[in-house]
């Protein structure tokens, strides 16, 4: 089933990569400063569950989104089988989206090969309108949390797909949204650069604790001051 991802990922992995600027970097601080003072009041209202629950509902829709994509265009009976295996996830992005108050959950639509290459940049021009709908009803730091774990599915996909084989997860879009959002950089980094590992194997195992390590810290952050 998921064949499609890996050729398209392999051939779309030149276009993807980016060089990592330290001085782009440098002003996120200053944007996050501006994020959490405008979220502070929001964050007041608001349960402390909803941070960690906007970033697992963000990492749901991405990786959802990117799995589903790749299967575009192909038949539409394996359309139907991929949909199928991904309902689980479906449903707890549900889930979650209900908790936040939010009823309808679309995901980045995909038709083509290019559209597919550029959801990275679709994720962050919010082409489906869910991470301002989230953000109204939640705070601009939690837009950026949604985002960030969207991007994040991205990559899980991608490392699931990839059974170990290199990839470039894209450090810009996962390091902007975390450091506006609050997210130490210890916390992120590792997930945002290829895992390391002497086997397929332990690279895998790497990525994934390097997610569960990010979604702990995540969830141990604590409102804007």
């Amino acid at each position: 089933m998921y064949m499609a991802l890996d050729r398209l990922w392999l051939a779309l992995t030149p276009m993807l990569a980016q060089t990592f600027n330290a001085g782009q970097e440098r002003k996120w601080n200053d944007e996050a400063a501006g994020v959490a003072r405008s979220s502070r009041d929001a964050e007041r209202r608001l349960p402390a569950s909803a941070r960690l629950i906007a970033y697992r509902l963000g990492v749901e829709v991405g990786y959802c989104s990117n799995v589903l994509g790749s299967f575009a265009m192909s038949p539409p009976e394996i359309q139907v089988r991929a949909r199928e295996a991904m309902e689980p996830r479906l449903s707890s992005a549900r889930d979650l989206a209900h908790a936040l108050g939010l009823e309808e959950l679309p995901l980045v639509p995909v038709a083509t090969v290019e559209q597919f290459g550029r959801i990275s940049e679709r994720i962050d021009a919010d082409e489906t309108g869910l991470a301002t709908r989230l953000e109204a009803v939640t705070s601009r730091r939690h837009r950026h949390l949604f985002l960030l774990g969207m991007h994040v599915g991205v990559s899980a996909a991608l490392a699931d797909v990839m059974q170990g084989q290199m990839f470039s997860p894209v450090r810009t879009n996962i390091g902007h949204h975390a450091t506006l959002a609050g997210v130490p950089a210890a916390a992120w980094e590792p997930v945002a650069r290829a895992p390391e590992g002497a086997t397929p194997q332990d690279r895998t195992a790497a990525y994934r604790a390097a997610l569960a390590v990010l979604e702990k810290a995540v969830s141990q952050l604590e409102a804007s001051p």
